[in-house]
């Protein structure tokens, strides 16, 4: 199987969505016969270097963050790129999506959606990787992670051997769907959640000199930000 595989993170090389690859693709290339190229998707933004990839690939794996419950800007402008090649066939596709809610139902409507993509395109749906659980995985320690990565390099693997993945499996790697029978009480979570804003996405902010603009509300009118 040949696999053409997207990172379509923001943050590109200091990214989860690369670190939750690297293992991937390890276990995809365990298996004989399997190969891979990537690439990130501001290196193929044009219009016809998307096509390229499309109609060229055995199979495409489009990787991202969750942003705001859809598709990050960039990788939103690469769906929107495959458009004018609906019912030419091309690539079968594939998604791993990322990010740091623990449950995988952040997902779901997005899982439907880029279906849907692949419906309209006339290719194969190859299946969707949903984990959440996944923000600062570069800060964890290697005990803390091993868990993570070694079912990213099974879904690899599986990829390579099968095509594509089933159902069971997907839902098994995603788990939780909610936070029903979770571990932690809501009082719990909502200080968990102060104290990864204060320690970790301040730390963000100020690192990429936008503290200043933490409470900024760039969609509001001018009056509608006055109130």
């Amino acid at each position: 199987m040949q696999l053409t595989v997207i990172n379509a993170s923001p943050r590109r090389a200091g990214s989860n969505t690369r670190r939750v690859l690297e293992p991937f693709l390890e276990g995809f290339g365990s298996v004989p016969g399997a190969t891979a190229r990537c690439c990130y998707v501001h290196e193929v933004a044009t219009g016809e270097r998307v096509r390229e990839l499309f109609l060229g690939s055995e199979a495409l794996l489009l990787a991202f963050p969750l942003y705001c419950y859809a598709l990050p800007p960039a990788a939103e402008r690469f769906v929107y790129a495959l458009e004018p090649l609906r019912g030419r066939g091309g690539a079968s596709l594939a998604f791993l999506c990322q990010f740091g809610f623990r449950e995988a139902c952040h997902a779901r409507a997005l899982e439907r959606q880029l279906a849907g993509v692949c419906t309209e395109l006339g290719v194969e749906n190859l299946g969707m990787v949903i984990r959440g659980g996944c923000e600062g995985l570069s800060l964890k320690p290697r005990f803390a992670t091993q868990r993570l990565f070694a079912g990213f390099r099974a879904l690899g693997r599986s990829l390579a051997e099968h095509r594509r993945w089933g159902r069971e499996e997907l839902d098994r790697f995603s788990a939780p769907e909610t936070s029903r029978g979770g571990l932690l009480t809501p009082l719990e979570a909502r200080l968990g959640i102060a104290a990864a804003n204060l320690v970790f996405w301040r730390a963000q902010l100020k690192r990429h000199g936008a503290l200043e603009r933490n409470w900024a509300r760039p969609l509001l009118t001018e009056e509608e930000g006055r109130r």
